[in-house]
């Protein structure tokens, strides 16, 4: 197993870290490693159980927020400790919007050659996490930080000038 490319922030009362990754993919799988190597150090993890998760997002940082903020809520009600993972880009879903859609449409006038309503917009950015690690044992978990949210202080996800990605978070501790 090789952990991520990150490093530790330190704030005044928070803690966070910062990940460095060759593509968009392996940054969001990256990072999720980073949080859980944060607090109770991803070796003590094994890759015994299978575990799915999806997110959401406006943009990237939201995303990773979103991923990030899924996984500690499923450690905390279901003890998911992660300790491999990997990332799929979903198709973004049409808002949702009043008036017509593309079936109603077409429903209604299906041989008339118009179109009278609108392209739906794309909301946002979507992902599925695979991932592989184990319940939270207490007798061989020792945590480092008690991570209360994940914030979106100082957040910051984006391509670096060489080609590679970049994100910094920071915890709530």
């Amino acid at each position: 197993m090789t952990l991520p490319t990150w490093r530790a922030i330190e704030t005044t009362a928070d803690t966070g870290f910062e990940v460095r990754a060759p593509g968009r993919e392996r940054l969001f799988a990256d990072a999720v490693l980073a949080f859980y190597d944060a607090m109770v150090g991803v070796p003590s993890i094994r890759p015994v159980r299978r575990y799915v998760l999806e997110a959401s997002g406006e943009d990237d940082a939201d995303l990773l927020v979103n991923l990030l903020s899924t996984c500690l809520f499923r450690m905390e009600t279901r003890g998911m400790l992660l300790c491999e993972a990997h990332v799929q880009f979903l198709e973004a879903r049409p808002k949702r919007r009043a008036g017509k859609t593309l079936e109603s449409a077409a429903k209604q006038a299906p041989n008339s050659g118009r179109c009278d309503f609108a392209a739906p917009e794309l909301q946002g950015h979507r992902l599925r996490l695979s991932a592989r690690g184990e319940r939270l044992d207490p007798s061989r978990h020792a945590f480092d930080l008690a991570v209360k949210a994940v914030t979106y202080h100082q957040l910051f996800f984006g391509q670096d000038p060489d080609g590679g990605w970049r994100a910094r978070v920071i915890l709530d501790i």
